[in-house]
């Protein structure tokens, strides 16, 4: 749940989580709260093609090799390695490897479940979908709520159409 950054040549657990799940005893996404992601959203709203199909790569097999650039903790210049480079310094992503160090080129995923639930809410913005709507998707299916299910996909099928 809370695992999966990389850093340096070590994998991390992500203390304040672990630390708020040790208090609470309860598993569940703090890291979410910890602030808004409004750079992020506003960063997808200004991005390129380019970005859009990388971001749909990223989604369907679980990293993506690219230019990342990890000098800028903020969307100053509009382009897909900046942008990425924001994903990776608000612990959207993580690095998993360097693969040209001198070009920036390195493989990004996201790094655990707790992130991979706001993930789905990024995406949910992404395709102009309500809030939650991609998590209730999921949610029918894997409890096979076959009605539910049919009705939410129908939401989102026309929810995209009109966008």
């Amino acid at each position: 749940m809370y695992d999966g950054y990389h850093i340096g040549n070590g994998d991390i657990y992500n203390p304040g989580s672990l630390l708020n799940y040790v208090d609470t005893k309860e598993l569940t996404s703090y890291w979410v709260n910890t602030s808004a992601n409004t750079m992020i959203k506003d960063g997808i709203k200004k991005s390129s093609r380019d970005f859009k199909e990388q971001y749909k790569e990223l989604i369907e097999d679980g990293y993506l090799d690219t230019e990342v650039n990890l000098q800028t903790s903020f969307y100053e210049v509009e382009s897909t390695p900046t942008l990425w480079g924001l994903f990776v310094n608000a612990g959207y992503l993580t690095v998993d490897q360097v693969i040209d160090l001198m070009d920036g080129y390195c493989r990004i995923r996201i790094p655990n479940e707790e992130v991979k639930k706001e993930f789905k809410n990024i995406t949910d913005y992404y395709l102009s979908l309500g809030d939650g709507q991609l998590n209730r998707l999921m949610r029918y299916f894997r409890y096979e709520q076959a009605d539910k299910f049919i009705k939410e996909y129908k939401d989102i099928l026309y929810d995209t159409k009109l966008s």
